[in-house]
């Protein structure tokens, strides 16, 4: 997509006076199929019954990459959706193009953006590896692009016989490094990749992502509870930038009763809370 954002080959034109964004209350899904909430109910998400399903991965990406609203974004490795049709809600992003390698998933993220009543409108998604988005979207295109990337190198750890698990949790489909140039293909300069990744990788996100001219600018990594090593690792990365890096103080996620943490609830829950407003039309 070339000129004014929004407009041209890979992302749906949004109308200004379209009305706002109104979760349907049910998505259709079908018996291998479950129909979840995310945001407190703010957002449906069809999934496998079996299988790779979200977790709390997702939710926090979505709220991070949200916290700098943008027009347009694209999701690497989107799933069945759910980063993309959080970052909708929490007001991230107007507009957002989904990629996926897997056929089967890509459906059920259409299927749930229907549910939520922003299909077309608002979003789409393609099934297509991370190293052919130059094949369907144009360079240099938008001003933020999320990844949750597979955590394991193709060689590390036993592969799940499930096909969605094993493309979603290791490397056979997308190496770290595929994700990272895709996003450096897509971004206008100082725009944004958010990730979340393995705080026990944390070196080679970094290196991949200054490698490919992305300069590390937000670090915030989360525990599991206090005493315990960091477990994964939020970061975001500016196209272009200058070197400083702001890190943030950890992200506890459960508390001695092994609940969530009041901050993490927070997080996880309704979309109004504490969500950053929708850009301007």
């Amino acid at each position: 997509m070339r000129g004014k954002e929004g407009s041209g080959r890979g992302l749906p034109a949004v109308r200004d006076n379209a009305s706002p964004l109104t979760p349907h209350a049910v998505p259709i899904h079908g018996p291998d199929e479950t129909a979840d909430a995310a945001l407190g109910g703010a957002v449906r998400v069809i999934q496998p019954r079996m299988g790779y399903r979200f977790s709390l991965d997702s939710i926090l990406l979505a709220r991070f990459a949200s916290e700098r609203p943008v027009d347009a974004a694209v999701d690497l490795g989107c799933g069945c959706g759910v980063v993309a049709l959080c970052l909708l809600a929490l007001g991230g992003a107007r507009r957002v193009v989904g990629v996926d390698v897997q056929a089967e998933m890509v459906e059920r993220a259409r299927r749930s953006a229907e549910a939520n009543g922003w299909e077309e409108r608002c979003c789409r998604f393609l099934a297509s590896d991370v190293g052919a988005v130059r094949q369907h979207l144009e360079p240099q295109s938008v001003a933020l692009v999320v990844a949750n990337p597979p955590y394991r190198r193709a060689d590390q750890g036993r592969h799940s016989p499930d096909a969605p698990t094993a493309a979603a949790r290791h490397e056979v489909a997308g190496t770290l490094g595929d994700f990272v140039s895709a996003a450096a293909f897509l971004l206008r300069e100082r725009g944004a990749l958010c990730l979340v990744y393995p705080a026990p990788r944390l070196t080679a996100l970094l290196s991949a992502c200054r490698g490919a001219r992305l300069e590390p600018k937000v670090l915030w990594l989360t525990q599991p509870r206090d005493g315990r090593p960091a477990s994964l690792a939020l970061l975001r990365c500016v196209k272009g930038a200058g070197e400083g890096l702001e890190v943030r103080a950890p992200l506890r996620l459960h508390g001695g009763s092994g609940r969530y943490s009041e901050e993490a609830q927070r997080l996880l829950g309704a979309a109004g809370t504490d969500a950053p407003a929708p850009p301007s039309p």
